[in-house]
Order: structure tokens, then C-alpha cells, then sequence
């Protein structure tokens, strides 16, 4: 690999934002991409929880970059993703609050966000909504034309994806014939499209380059990495459903000593009151014929 690719800081970088995602392998080639492209601008479009646009987002933070950031997303969902509830887009403006200073939303469709963006004004692009052929073909062409032609890359998610309503690799491969671009295969796939036409040598080299070891090195370099992301963030979601198992058995725990408590103090009162029944005037001057009644029966 390059020297400048050994300098970077992305076998350090780890998520910061978790939530159901199938991103998380690609996280470290984010921080990677922003640290070597430094972009004055990103978008993605299909945001969800947000890891992804947060990975990038801290990214741009910790290298003290000078930049706008925009994530779209209706927050509704879909026939792949699922139908989400209010939850999913309160805790993303939750967490959005950390990276306001350079970050922005807009809660909308892709057409009608991209109709309030600039023609080639974003260096960076990131597209991960609906994966039909058709679909993800259309959120390209929008997403092209707001893309910076000199030094612009656009990004899709599940390049790598084959079930039948997916069509991403599809259009990729279409992709691949018209543009310089670069596959990788892990985590449902990621496909980098160098679409300006004056990028970062040091990115041509690694991209686009002939050298298939020089490839194949980069492509493991960043799959080893994201797996040990992946690794990361099951590690912590196992400690919080182990904490969240332990809190519930003290709750029940709790629950079942307060009911046998509860079952004492019935016992002794019951206990009580059949003392005193029993040792009531009208219990011992019945006696007899309680007696007289046993006897007959």
C-alpha cells in the first residue's frame, strides 16, 4: 500500500452512533475518504439511524474540517427498510445535535431536497434509499447533477446485494463502463464513482489503479477493519441486552419477594383473625352445638 494510505487514522476510527444498520463495515473507508478528500461538502441521501451520515460526520469533526454537511431522508421508511416510527427520526435529531455547527437535515423526498441544492456544488454524495433498479438509477441521475464535476465522488451502498428487489449491483455495473470506479464487497458492498474529472492524485492511485495486488491489498485492508467494527459495535448491543436481561430479573426478583411478603401478611392476619374467632365468647358458647351438630351428622 501507498505511504499515504499507512499514514491514515481509520484503523482507529470506530462508530459513535449506533443502531440497526448494515453500514457498520464500511465505517473505517469513511473516515479514510474524508480524511483524503477533506470535502468542503456531503450529502447523503437515505439516512435512517444515521450511522452512516454520523460516521462521516465525526469524521469531519475530529480532522477539524471546514465543511457543510446535509442529510435527507424522509424518515417513513419502506417496503426493504421497514416502516419506521417517530422514534427513529427523534433520536437521529437527538443526535444530530452534536454536529449542528456544520450538519443539517432535510426531512423530505430525494427530488424535492435536491431541487433546493446548487448544480455541482457537493464533492461528496452518499446514496442509500430504496434499491430497485429503477430507483437507485433515478436517486443517480439527481444525485449527478448536484455533484461537483471537478473533484465530485458518489457513493452507493449494497453494489454487493443480489436479492430480487435489490438493483443496485445492476446499475453498478452500468456504472462501471461509463466511470471510474471502485467495488468493495464486504458489508452488502460499497461502490466508490470518481465522477470529477480533476480528483485527488493520491486517490487515483489507490482507486483506479491497474495494480490488482495494490486493489485487492486495499479491498482486505478495509474489510479486516470493518469487521472488527462490526465486531465492536455486537460487542457493546451484547452488553446492553445483558445489562438490560439483569435488570429485569432484579425486577422480577423484586416483584416475587414483594408478593411473598405480601403472602406473609395475609397469612398472619388470617391467622389473627381466626385466633381471635376462635376465642371469642360466642365461639366457646356455641361450642356444644357444634358438637351436638357432628354427632348427628
Amino acid at each position: 500500500m501507498t505511504t499515504n494510505l499507512l499514514r491514515t487514522n481509520a484503523d482507529a476510527f470506530l462508530p459513535v452512533k449506533f443502531g440497526e444498520s448494515a453500514w457498520y463495515q464500511h465505517v473505517p473507508f469513511a473516515y479514510w475518504l474524508i480524511e483524503q478528500m477533506k470535502p468542503k461538502s456531503f450529502m447523503e441521501l437515505g439516512v435512517h439511524n444515521g450511522v452512516s451520515y454520523f460516521a462521516f460526520c465525526e469524521a469531519a469533526r475530529q480532522l477539524n474540517l471546514n465543511s457543510k454537511f446535509i442529510a435527507v431522508d424522509n424518515w417513513v421508511g419502506d417496503t426493504q427498510a421497514g416502516l419506521f416510527d417517530t422514534s427513529v427520526f427523534n433520536n437521529f435529531v437527538l443526535n444530530h445535535k452534536e454536529y449542528e455547527n456544520f450538519s443539517t437535515f432535510m426531512k423530505s423526498n430525494f427530488k424535492e431536497a435536491l431541487s433546493k441544492i446548487e448544480d455541482n456544488s457537493i464533492e461528496l454524495i452518499h446514496i442509500d434509499g430504496f434499491h430497485s433498479y429503477n430507483q437507485v438509477k433515478n436517486d443517480f441521475n439527481l444525485a449527478f447533477e448536484k455533484v461537483n464535476k471537478e473533484n465530485g465522488i458518489i457513493l452507493l451502498h449494497d453494489v454487493n446485494e443480489y436479492q430480487i428487489t435489490f438493483g443496485v449491483n445492476e446499475f453498478f455495473s452500468e456504472l462501471e463502463i461509463k466511470f471510474r470506479t471502485f467495488k468493495f464487497n464486504h458489508g452488502h458492498g460499497l461502490g466508490v464513482v470518481l465522477i470529477g474529472s480533476n480528483i485527488d492524485p493520491n486517490l487515483i492511485e489507490i482507486l483506479v489503479t491497474d495494480n490488482t495486488e495494490l486493489k485487492n491489498g486495499f479491498r482486505k485492508y478495509f474489510e479486516v477493519l470493518g469487521q472488527r467494527c462490526e465486531l465492536y459495535v455486537s460487542n457493546i448491543q451484547l452488553k446492553e441486552i445483558m445489562i438490560e436481561q439483569k435488570n429485569l430479573l432484579h425486577q422480577n426478583t423484586k416483584k416475587i419477594e414483594d408478593l411473598l411478603k405480601n403472602n406473609d401478611a395475609i397469612k398472619i392476619e388470617s391467622e389473627k383473625q381466626i385466633y381471635q374467632l376462635t376465642n371469642s365468647i360466642s365461639w366457646r358458647l356455641t361450642q356444644p352445638l357444634r358438637y351436638l351438630k357432628r354427632i348427628l351428622k
